[in-house]
């Protein structure tokens, strides 16, 4: 019994870890670096998997601007309700995390529009980014905006390795930006926010490890 309600908190920790590190926008190679941990170690740790050290899991709190205390029982539901009414909501880390997205995929418009600048299909694609960033996005919307964009992941590749037919491109990007006249739509029913936040511009490869 000891054993099993030990796995049992090293989940909740480790899920309450994952919770903390993407509310910050961090993947876990990125909390890794910061806390002196291999990506390797980070997601063993998110999923119940290691007992970790004090020192360690001090470390890890740190960098995700939480703070460790010692409860008493009787007052963790006022506590957990008071966590719960504070935090992020789940559109505030959709939105960022759509933000994120958007500002990589602008680059590789911009990059496209250079190379190819008479291709419709391209600059199609630089405005309907442009149109659909200052808007605030639900995690179904933030779902069907990285559907959308799936396909860009073999044009950029094609591109850095100069692999890549006009044809191939055309065909390609009308994919896309019908996937993201479908997400306009659906985000136009909603609210449109006011001048969109500054956001980090990470890789089309940040959201592999976490």
């Amino acid at each position: 019994m000891p054993k099993q309600i030990s796995l049992s908190f090293l989940r909740e920790l480790g899920d309450a870890l994952r919770k903390g590190r993407v509310s910050k926008g961090l993947t876990q190679r990125a909390l890794g670096e910061r806390v002196g941990l291999p990506q390797s170690h980070i997601s063993k740790i998110e999923q119940g998997g290691v007992d970790l050290q004090l020192s360690s899991l001090v470390e890890m709190a740190r960098a995700l601007d939480l703070e460790l205390k010692l409860v008493p029982r009787q007052a963790l539901p006022a506590v957990d309700a008071l966590i719960h009414a504070s935090g992020p909501d789940d559109s505030e880390q959709s939105t960022r995390r759509a933000r994120e997205i958007i500002a990589v995929h602008e680059q590789l418009a911009r990059s496209l529009t250079t190379a190819f600048p008479n291709l419709d299909e391209a600059l199609t694609f630089q405005t309907m980014l442009r149109m659909i960033q200052g808007h605030r996005f639900d995690p179904a919307a933030f779902k069907i905006l990285k559907t959308a964009l799936a396909p860009t992941r073999k044009i950029a590749d094609a591109f850095r390795n100069g692999d890549i037919t006009r044809r191939q491109l055309i065909v390609t990007l009308e994919r896309i930006n019908k996937g993201l006249r479908a997400l306009r739509k659906t985000l136009g029913q909603g609210v449109r926010m006011t001048a969109p936040r500054q956001v980090p511009a990470h890789s089309l490869e940040d959201d592999d490890d976490d």
